[in-house]
């Protein structure tokens, strides 16, 4: 909404100062019309139905683009709530581009206006410093919010990787049939992997529980985050260890975790079996726990070097005892940002359990993508018939996670892009006419020796100030706007001083290709030619 305000707003300015010009180059037609009988009100009128002309055939063609914009975006914007806001928007649009086009009228002495009076035209050169104050904060945003979106990518676990099929959320009886999944799909040639995790990519760990260490004090309250994968998780995903290893060996099968989890509740049952305790306990066996913890862990135990945690007595105070047993710290791990960026990396404990990894990563052959995408679907019905198949890519995973900033990095381009335009368009009519008011100047430059290069310095010099002017406005509101929506962030990239830098030049170079190709005529221009004709 704001940006189509400042939009709104740069487009105004453009208007008032380019019938501002008009009005002044045309300033002896309407002087002969006042002589002849005319009145301001005569002259009022015309102005009037001049704009509200322009404005209505305007309206009705952003309203076609709009649809048809709309149309491909598969945004709804004509519906029945928002017509009434449409007419009425569409309506005060009008009726302030009709006001507006009598400002010139209204402020200047029509009938003693003279060429001194025309000389001070160049105060409307502010209006269009504000515009490129303006487009320059849009540049400058665009790019920070196009570095930040790359910045999450790359610090998320393969998140440009378009050959991972995520299929998220899963019911507890898909979970229960994984094993059964992950062999038929390994059979077939155009899928090279799966793996499995607790959460979704980009989603949030919360589950939260205490802990033991050999060599930490134990400490009330103190607990640390459970994540749960499959046993390949971090060689499917690339991730490698900082300390130890991330291979877990051989990992507990889903038979031996019913089993825990039975004989952690027939502990707490009152009259339950010692025979069948004793059988769960000869089924379990001597398993010791392998664990993996991540860098944000090591800082929650204060433990500087990772290769001091590797192989510490570790435990996990689950509520179910028995299907999280003690055993070793067997690796670290780099804070992978499995999860989004909004908040710092949680400290993890990762261990290898089965029934609670209710997202599914498949990575598929790319040459082969139908294929693999085929094989997946009909091996999905062939084992989960009763649950319908529902998958998005891993960079669909994390672009929606941060569909905000999407949006808001796709408005905001197209903003400076309008920007641009609009500023382009003002800053060429504008250029015009100081380049007509001083035709002469320039012819009688080239009689004494001015060079061409020196004439069009002389006529480029003043928008390199307007430039820089804006640029000075621009840098300090666009770095704290984007300073404050980094803040958003727990992991964020730099504001460098060269993205304002680069803003700059893109504007400046935009301004000078503008109305260099004028200048250049100009300044090539038979000065003989340029004196007779004034």
């Amino acid at each position: 909404m704001s940006g189509a305000f400042i939009v709104l707003l740069i487009a105004f300015i453009n208007f008032v100062n380019l019938t501002r010009v008009q009005f002044i180059a045309e300033i002896k037609s309407l002087k002969i019309k006042m002589i002849t009988g005319a009145s301001k009100s005569n002259l009022a009128k015309d102005f009037i139905t001049e704009s509200l002309l322009l404005s209505t055939i305007s309206v009705f063609a952003a309203i076609l683009i709009s649809a048809q914009l709309s149309e491909s975006l598969r945004i709804s914007i004509f519906s029945t709530e928002s017509i009434l806001h449409i007419l009425l928007i569409s309506a005060g649009f009008i009726l302030v581009v009709a006001l507006l086009s009598l400002f010139p009228l209204f402020t200047s002495k029509l009938v003693s206006i003279s060429n001194q009076e025309i000389k001070k035209s160049r105060l409307y050169t502010f209006p269009l410093i504000i515009q490129f104050t303006l487009a320059l904060a849009a540049i400058t945003c665009t790019i920070v919010l196009n570095r930040q979106i790359n910045f999450i990518n790359n610090q998320h676990p393969e998140a440009n990787n378009a050959n991972m099929v995520v299929i998220p959320d899963n019911p507890w009886e898909s979970v229960q049939r994984f094993e059964l999944l992950k062999g038929e799909l390994m059979r077939i040639p155009s899928i090279a992997n799966i793996t499995a995790a607790m959460e979704e990519p980009g989603g949030d760990i919360i589950d939260v529980v205490g802990f033991e260490m050999e060599g930490v004090d134990r400490k009330e309250g103190q607990s640390i985050n459970i994540f749960t994968v499959d046993s390949n998780f971090f060689n499917m995903l690339n991730i490698n260890a900082i300390a130890g290893t991330t291979d877990f060996g051989n990992t507990p099968t889903q038979k031996w975790e019913a089993d825990a989890v039975e004989l952690s509740t027939l502990r707490t049952t009152n009259n339950a079996d010692p025979l069948k305790i004793t059988e769960l306990e000869k089924n379990l066996g001597v398993y010791r726990e392998k664990y993996i913890l991540n860098k944000s862990a090591l800082k929650l135990l204060r433990i500087t070097n990772p290769e001091e945690a590797i192989g510490k007595r570790f435990r996990l105070n689950f509520f179910l005892p028995d299907l999280f047993p003690e055993g070793e710290i067997v690796g670290v791990v780099p804070d992978f940002h499995y999860t989004n960026l909004y908040s710092e990396e949680k400290p993890l404990a990762i261990a290898p359990r089965k029934m609670f990894n209710y997202c599914f990563i498949i990575e598929i052959d790319p040459a082969q993508r139908e294929k693999a995408l085929a094989a997946i679907n009909s091996t999905w019905q062939k084992i989960n018939s009763d649950f319908p198949l529902q998958y998005e890519f891993l960079t669909d995973s994390y672009q929606k996670v941060y569909a905000g900033e999407y949006a808001q990095t796709r408005v905001l381009s197209m903003f400076a892009i309008v920007s641009i335009i609009l500023s382009m368009l003002g800053i060429f009519a504008l250029s015009a006419f100081n380049l007509q008011r001083r035709i002469k100047e320039i012819g009688i430059r080239k009689v004494n020796g001015a060079k061409v290069s020196e004439v069009m310095i002389l006529l480029n010099l003043g928008l390199v100030k307007w430039v820089a002017i804006a640029f000075l406005i621009a840098t300090p509101v666009a770095y704290l706007a984007m300073h404050k929506w980094l803040e958003n962030f727990a992991y964020k990239t730099e504001l460098s001083w060269w993205i304002f830098a680069l803003a700059g030049l893109l504007a400046l170079g935009i301004a000078l290709l503008t109305v260099s190709w004028q200048s250049w005529r100009t300044a090539t221009r038979n000065p003989v030619e340029a004196l007779r004709y004034e």
